[in-house]
């Protein structure tokens, strides 16, 4: 279920909540301007309508130093981890989702096309101060959670091959993360 949450300004009453788009409970996206999350939640309705005939993934492109990959740690344009990854550099498109080409690469309408060179996912190290690293079928598992519909067979076989090789990382600290970004990892 989506849902446009705008809360109605009572004077007097502080400060009030931005306009956000959710899907389910979850909230995907806000902003000041209505209008703005409106198109957000176009464009969920439109990347669920199409997902059944096209590959569509919950991730979003992201960049750092010129290095291009896909955030999926949260879908959320406002959550705390990913605000603290723009202060330290990082980039999002303005897309909440991706395609995953037959060519094997990613495309977004503001990013374009391209290849992961990095995959951000959630760390299942909470407390631990390091970085974790995700490859093969574990990697492979969370990119397709991030899938909306049902892949068929030749998308999961050809999305193995392509992110063999890519780097998928996760930490607790979005410093850490960047620090292992900037290193090459």
């Amino acid at each position: 279920m989506f849902s446009l949450v705008i809360e109605a300004h009572q004077p007097g009453r502080g400060r009030r909540r931005l306009p956000t788009f959710y899907f389910g409970n979850s909230p995907i996206f806000a902003s000041r301007d209505a209008d703005l999350v409106a198109s957000h939640l176009g464009a969920g309705v439109r990347a669920v309508a199409t997902a059944p005939h096209e590959p569509i993934y919950a991730l979003t492109a992201c960049t750092i130093d010129g290095r291009t990959g896909l955030y999926g740690r949260e879908m959320f344009n406002r959550a705390p981890y990913r605000r603290r990854l723009e202060r330290l550099g990082m980039r999002f498109a303005d897309d909440s989702y991706v395609r995953f080409r037959r060519d094997g690469r990613f495309a977004s309408g503001s990013s374009g096309s391209f290849s992961p060179d990095f995959i951000v996912l959630a760390s299942s190290s909470e407390g631990h101060e390091h970085v974790v690293d995700a490859s093969g079928a574990s990697l492979a598992f969370s990119v397709v959670a991030a899938r909306l519909g049902r892949p068929d067979a030749r998308e999961l076989g050809h999305l193995s091959t392509v992110l063999e090789g890519v780097t998928a990382l996760g930490a607790p600290s979005p410093t850490v993360l960047i620090d292992a970004l900037r290193a090459g990892r």
